[in-house]
């Protein structure tokens, strides 16, 4: 029988916050309970307040002495524990990608402003070092990720172009949810699909999401609702976008 890692993960998540919340007033405030609360700011503040991991519902003899490691060293032994356990190649790509966040040193601002203009001045440079439109990168972007650089998707692609765990890793992405390199690196792979389906924007578009092969095999816009959907998405708001800048002019 496969387990599905990600619902134990998740599972395991709650848990945890369900005693920090029950053993620790601060935890359980209106502060802490807030959507922007992440599990690895839950940790610290349990190791701020002397808990310890079987307090936490982790074993120690799997994690170790709690006093001894940081809340992030807790998490990247249970993730690191759960993939070893983990024979599906999904449950394995969404424990990576939430490993990989838990790592990530990315400057993420909160404010929304500041945060379109990292975004947008990263694609602007990626525009020109690629030479892909900076509109259909923002049009791949949109459907992707609602430009949100945190997001990992029910099959691990990760960030604001969703990359998976290993094209990131072959694209040379280090921190997926680093702004610069995450956009980088998907715009690079959307210009290799791009050359590969000679300009053919829903091709390559098609080739963004099911990959490339897919779109080898069947000559065309693979079969594939999702994929169908996403070429008619991503295309109108690439127009969309054309507009806009037309009209900005």
């Amino acid at each position: 029988m496969k387990l599905d890692i990600n619902a134990i993960f998740q599972q395991k998540i709650a848990d945890i916050n369900s005693r920090l919340s029950s053993m620790a007033p601060k935890l359980g405030s209106s502060e802490a309970s807030s959507s922007d609360t992440s599990f690895q700011d839950y940790l610290s503040d349990a190791a701020l307040l002397g808990l310890d991991s079987s307090s936490l519902g982790l074993n120690d003899s799997l994690y170790g002495d709690s006093s001894e490691l940081s809340g992030n060293s807790v998490l990247n032994k249970y993730l690191e524990d759960l993939l070893d356990k983990s024979g599906d190649s999904k449950s394995s790509n969404i424990l990576k990608a939430q490993k990989a966040l838990a790592n990530s040193t990315a400057y993420i601002p909160s404010d929304k402003t500041e945060l379109m203009e990292l975004i947008n001045t990263a694609i602007d440079n990626a525009s020109a070092k690629y030479g892909v439109d900076k509109n259909l990168i923002r049009a791949v972007m949109k459907q992707e990720s609602s430009f949100n650089p945190t997001s990992i998707s029910s099959s691990g692609a990760q960030g604001l172009m969703q990359l998976m765990p290993g094209t990131a890793a072959s694209l040379g992405v280090t921190d997926p949810f680093d702004i610069v390199q995450n956009i980088n690196g998907g715009v690079l792979y959307l210009r290799d699909q791009l050359s590969n389906f000679k300009g053919d924007i829903s091709l390559a578009l098609a080739a963004y999401n099911a990959g490339p092969n897919s779109v080898i095999k069947y000559d065309g816009i693979p079969p594939y609702a999702e994929t169908q959907n996403y070429v008619k998405k991503v295309t109108e708001y690439y127009n969309q976008y054309q507009q806009l800048s037309t009209a900005q002019k």
